[in-house]
């Protein structure tokens, strides 16, 4: 029986060997890459790669529009733009702020108050900005209007209501089916249909109604403004 000395140092042994016969087995199944002075450099396992943490590329969103036509001070949109000597645009706050320090805050040269120009080509830009915001939105609230009666209408007249709404715009007219009238014409009326005496055989929708003269039983549609209700 082995004192314990020496059965820790057969442990230590046996671990040293075993990790030697894995890093054996390992480099067998990857070859390693011949370094320029004759070394041999292991390529990474998959065990190692994929312990590795994942570095992601950093992804820089590009400004705005809004953004590129606001002050960069105040942030508010430069309809009074002034342009420095050193090619930078500011609205009044900017350059109010700026008047203060007489330096430029986005490149750090110096100026003065007689320098300033009117940036026009810049105010024409935001000035063409906010018409098309205002267009949008206008489109927008048009959009949702349209949308809001669309529902309302399929809400409140489903499609089962229609003979009924049919039924209550046919009482707002003075003619009813079996009516006799005498047809006074307009100008789409034939010349042949006026002044003959028709009886109405069936409603249309819109006004319109189907006659048949009473005389030799010919059929005709008019609307109700063409002829007139026989007593």
């Amino acid at each position: 029986m082995g004192t314990p000395a020496r059965d820790f140092e057969a442990a230590i042994s046996g671990a040293a060997a075993a990790e030697n016969e894995e890093q054996a087995l390992e480099e067998r199944q990857h070859p390693g890459e011949q370094r320029i002075d004759g070394t041999l450099a292991l390529v990474p396992s998959a065990k190692t790669m994929s312990s590795a943490p994942i570095i992601h590329p950093v992804q820089h969103s590009e400004p705005s529009l809004r953004a590129l036509l606001s002050d960069p001070l105040t942030g508010a949109l430069m309809d009074d733009a002034m342009l420095l000597p050193c090619g930078h645009s500011f609205g009044y706050g900017g350059i109010h702020r700026i008047l203060q320090t007489n330096t430029c805050i986005s490149c750090g040269v110096q100026i003065s108050g007689e320098c300033l120009t009117p940036n026009l080509a810049l105010q024409e830009v935001v000035k063409a900005f906010r018409h098309e915001q205002k267009n949008r939105k206008a489109l927008s609230r048009k959009k949702q209007r349209e949308r809001f009666i669309q529902d309302h209408n399929a809400i409140t007249y489903p499609s089962i209501r229609a003979p009924r709404l049919r039924t209550l715009r046919e009482l707002e007219l003075p003619f009813k089916v079996g009516d006799n009238v005498m047809i006074k014409g307009n100008k789409r009326t034939p010349n042949r249909f006026v002044n003959r005496e028709a009886t109405i055989t069936a409603q249309c929708l819109n006004g319109w109604f189907m006659l048949r003269t009473q005389d030799n039983g010919e059929v005709v549609k008019l609307q109700h403004r063409s002829f007139m209700k026989l007593e």
